[in-house]
């Protein structure tokens, strides 16, 4: 359930609020904290010193139709945490090289263009609540054109990259080792190029 709190600040900000701009004191959105919102259009943080949002913090908030800045502070992306956000198409950066946890269905069903780029940080945990998960779906549904994974992703999970239908060239950096599962690049119709990691050792079907 949806803390009391939460829903209380979701219900103002659905009555008042389209541009949202987070201060250099705030260090972590909350799970859930403004979701189902048609109203928000908008939200900074790059002048923030979050580390994590929460799981859900922005589900399904289809009036995002303006800019979602991140701030390089920025750790941890919940799962779901923009999912199913239909009209928001850009997303600065995406993503801060300090991320190193992305969850399940983090930006899935979001219209976001341009280029994806995740894995330079010292490590990265990919699944559901920071958790391992055997799909992952993170950007399902984008409209990304360019991937670039780096070296701190060892394995590609399962359903990353998959229906990505834009997606038109993908790079796995060296250091990469384990492309042995499914659904990597599956769905993925305009895909033109891709370079794969020299130190690959295990390539799936």
């Amino acid at each position: 359930p949806i803390p009391f709190a939460v829903q209380l600040l979701n219900d103002l900000v659905a009555k008042q609020v389209q541009h949202l701009a987070f201060g250099s004191g705030v260090t972590f959105v909350p799970n859930y904290f403004i979701r189902d919102n048609p109203a928000l259009e908008s939200v900074d943080m790059g002048n923030s010193q979050i580390a994590t949002i929460g799981c859900e913090a922005f589900c399904a908030d289809t009036g995002l139709t303006g800019t979602i800045v991140l701030p390089e502070t920025l750790t941890t992306i919940g799962s779901s945490a923009f999912c199913n956000c239909t009209s928001l198409r850009r997303v600065e950066p995406f993503l801060p090289d300090s991320v190193i946890s992305l969850g399940y269905s983090a930006f899935q069903n979001c219209p976001v263009s341009g280029k994806f780029r995740v894995g330079y940080g010292d490590s990265l945990t990919l699944g559901y609540n920071g958790k391992s998960y055997n799909e992952g779906n993170q950007i399902r549904g984008t409209k990304v054109e360019d991937i670039d994974f780096g070296p701190a992703l060892r394995t590609v999970p399962i359903g990353f990259v998959y229906e990505v239908k834009t997606l038109t060239n993908v790079t796995f950096a060296d250091g990469i080792i384990d492309m042995s599962t499914d659904k990597i690049c599956s769905g993925c119709s305009a895909l033109e190029s891709a370079y794969l990691s020299k130190d690959l050792t295990n390539l799936g079907a």
